[in-house]
């Protein structure tokens, strides 16, 4: 009888060992219905995490004082996205059902989110790239997986990634007439960082780099006080020059440069202008173009207004798109004294060339 119901036990506990086998295969099975499904797209996923972190290698070759302290913070961003990659790849791998379902989350996430700040942005190429690939994913890791499903879902992401960045380094198919490059003055000095960027004056012009970091603090203080702090929290001085004029008056030249936004340029200066226009006493806008500075493209600005030491003033202002920063070169001085000297504040302006 002990003999029976030990066989009885035995036979139980197989039984039940077998059901939870059976559940966990049948689980998995619903994760993908195919292990090579969930091999591929993780592997995908770690390949693209790959290549970011081997770009940020090539960060260091910036000059450490050319670096922002949104850097650090993009960096951070990168690494705890990787590792939260391969936690969830782990997982998917193991057969965790519950981090197919937050992987899934974090893909249509970054369809939906990042693809709409390429969309802003005009990047297309990225839009592309970024869109396919992941969709890819998505066909990876829902619904029946079959071997044309995993075979058109690769060629989906490697189709995607080759139009993406061919779309990225052709020329546009339309473009608008471009305004011919003002060639610099042969008479003009030229301060180069090299590396970085250079900006030419005219040679009776004294560079005051020992000012840099005061006019810097000013800046900001003056952002602060006009409620633009996170406006000017990152933004850099890096050359500064002037001269005075016959009567007293002073002649000025700033570069200024901050990390690129995702907005487009045209989109940052027009809202610049609306704020000017309600917080700078006398503010008037005299023109504003379209144009392409040093191969990049660029607006040059004319505008009035009352400055810090509330001297009413006028500036020629160009905004320059770099592939990772926003330069702008400011030339002014007070509103007697810029008819005289608008065609070299124009000349000036345009004589930027930037590498980043």
């Amino acid at each position: 009888m002990k003999n029976e119901e030990s066989s009885e036990q035995e036979l139980g506990e197989l039984v039940e060992k077998k059901d939870k086998d059976r559940s966990k295969r049948k689980g998995y099975g619903e994760l993908s219905q195919s292990r090579a499904a969930v091999f591929t797209a993780v592997g995908i996923i770690f390949a693209l995490d790959l290549l970011v972190m081997l770009f940020l290698g090539f960060v260091g070759e910036i000059p450490k004082e050319h670096l922002f302290g949104t850097d650090f913070r993009f960096i951070l961003t990168i690494i705890i996205n990787f590792c939260l990659d391969l936690f969830l790849g782990i997982n998917l791998l193991r057969g965790k059902s519950w981090a197919r379902t937050w992987m899934l989350i974090r893909l249509v996430g970054g369809i939906i989110l990042w693809g709409g700040v390429l969309v802003i942005q005009g990047d297309f190429g990225s839009v592309i790239l970024n869109t396919g690939v992941l969709l890819a994913l998505i066909l990876l890791l829902t619904g029946v997986s079959t071997r044309l499903r995993l075979v058109g879902s690769v060629a989906l992401a490697v189709v995607a990634t080759l139009v993406g960045m061919a779309w990225t380094v052709m020329p546009p198919l339309t473009t608008l007439p471009k305004t011919p490059e003002t060639p610099i003055p042969e008479s003009f000095s030229t301060y180069t960082s090299e590396g970085f960027f250079s900006i030419s004056y005219p040679p009776d012009w004294v560079p005051v780099m020992s000012i840099i970091e005061e006019l810097e603090k000013e800046i900001k203080l003056y952002g602060k006080s006009l409620g633009l702090e996170s406006q000017v929290r990152e933004m850099q001085v890096v050359f500064s020059a002037g001269k005075k004029t016959e009567d007293g008056g002073t002649l000025y030249l700033t570069v200024l440069v901050q990390p690129r936004d995702f907005w487009p340029l045209d989109t940052m200066v027009e809202a610049a202008n609306e704020w000017a226009k309600e917080n700078i006493e006398q503010y008037v806008e005299y023109s504003r173009v379209s144009t392409t500075i040093g191969g990049k493209k660029a607006i040059i600005q004319t505008y009035q207004g009352y400055d810090v030491d509330h001297v009413l003033s006028r500036y020629t202002i160009s905004y320059v798109v770099g592939e990772e920063f926003i330069w702008t070169v400011v030339c002014g001085s007070d509103s007697q004294n810029f008819d005289a000297y608008a065609d070299t504040f124009d000349d000036i302006v345009r004589s930027l060339r930037v590498e980043y």
